[in-house]
């Protein structure tokens, strides 16, 4: 069977077991046919029929053979003009000598591609991206990269990086039975790994890496964790009372908008210069490293200014060693060593709240600034992240009198 079409007319050719041709459509609703001694002429009269049939002017009949090589013909194109992309091909096989010179050629091109990276292990880029993150990176950012990766370091050190496909990834980040989000979370863990392996030439430097591949799961819209203005109260008393040296870590992280890291890492001589602003330093900025200003609002400035002493600013409890060396370093810096691992103890112990949420001051911030500013790309600046983080990540929807009541908190 033969199919011919033009516009919208179907007539097909079948051939008979006589060696006789038979023409076959429909018009007006009921079936037609005719038979011809040989295909030429039955393929012609279904030409002249289909163009009957469409009662049009100015469209071309194709057979199904040259409709299928044009639907070819055009996927392959994408989405240049088909045209143009044949004329490419036209240049390249008149450059390369012929088709199979040009062939030749490609095969040559995939070779070369490939030597481009050289075969490591996952323990090695393990070893690589730890090396980094301890020496030049963000110590805090490899704990989390840590915790993901580790298991696997032990357990399929010597797999090859270049071998890990992307089911591979979808395997190990559903392990557990995840929620998306911790999926998603997951996924980019190893995208962050293996684009860095990319970068190093151990996968091909061409390619989208497995995670890549890997699709995301989809995320049910969900609102930051954020501290009330009551736990900003209740935890800020508690520091005053018992932790003094914690005093400037948290405020700088719930009134002044700054990562955990940075809060850990900033030093005193840049807070208030230029005055009233909160300077972070290019070094001391987290994920993207983009020194920028941050204002110091009143009542963190309140709050700074409030502190004690140096030699009296330790927790309770601190040992003769500890305190020495938290007096020698809240000289420099704001937050003494571990800060963030004491805040969250020494909160969750009080019984103020059960649970420390990531980032939860940032978002307590970014939240409250938001509803009490109403000016995103303002916040986003302040907080050194992107509108749309601070949008889909970071912000909380309150009353803008719930924001003011958070910046009022002394």
């Amino acid at each position: 069977m033969e199919t011919v079409t033009f516009g919208t007319a179907i007539v097909r050719i079948y051939g008979r077991s006589n060696g006789k041709w038979e023409v076959k459509w429909r018009e007006a609703g009921r079936g037609r046919s005719t038979t011809k001694t040989n295909k030429e002429e039955a393929l012609a009269v279904a030409k002249a029929q289909a163009r009957k049939l469409d009662g049009a002017s100015g469209k071309q009949w194709v057979t199904a053979g040259e409709a299928d090589l044009l639907k070819k013909v055009k996927a392959l194109a994408g989405e240049r003009s088909p045209f143009m992309w044949l004329d490419k091909v036209e240049e390249a096989i008149n450059a390369s000598g012929g088709l199979s010179e040009l062939h030749e050629a490609a095969n040559s091109y995939a070779l070369a591609r490939a030597k481009e990276f050289v075969s490591r292990s996952f323990a090695d880029l393990y070893d690589r991206l730890e090396d980094e993150y301890r020496s030049h990176r963000r110590s805090e950012t490899w704990k989390t990269i840590r915790t993901e990766l580790k298991p696997f370091r032990d357990e399929i050190g010597s797999l090859l990086v270049e071998s890990i496909s992307p089911e591979n990834v979808a395997e190990w980040c559903g392990r557990g039975n995840p929620s998306p989000r911790t999926y998603n979370n997951r996924r980019s863990i190893w995208g962050t790994a293996l684009g860095r392996a990319r970068d190093l030439g151990w996968i091909n430097l061409h390619a989208r890496t497995a995670a890549e591949i890997s699709p995301k799961r989809r995320e049910a819209k969900k609102s930051p964790t954020v501290w009330s203005p009551q736990n900003g109260r209740q935890i800020l008393a508690l520091l005053r009372e018992k932790h003094p040296d914690l005093v400037a870590y948290f405020a700088l992280q719930c009134w002044g908008g700054l990562r955990p890291s940075e809060a850990q890492d900033i030093e005193w001589r840049d807070i208030g210069e230029p005055s009233g602003y909160i300077h972070v330093r290019h070094e001391v900025a987290g994920k993207l490293s983009a020194e920028r200003f941050a204002p110091i609002q009143s009542n963190l400035k309140a709050i700074l200014e409030s502190l004690p002493d140096i030699e009296n600013r330790h927790s309770e409890g601190r040992s003769v060693y500890h305190r020495r060396r938290d007096i020698a370093r809240l000289a420099t810096f704001p937050a003494p060593l571990n800060a963030a691992t004491r805040l969250a103890e020494a909160v969750i112990a009080s019984g103020v709240v059960n649970k420390w949420p990531n980032d939860v001051c940032r978002h307590s911030f970014c939240t409250y600034r938001l509803a009490s500013t109403k000016a995103i790309g303002a916040v986003a600046e302040e907080a050194g992240n992107s509108e749309a983080v601070i949008r889909n990540n970071y912000r909380k929807p309150v009353p803008k009198e719930m924001g003011e009541e958070w910046f009022e908190i002394l």
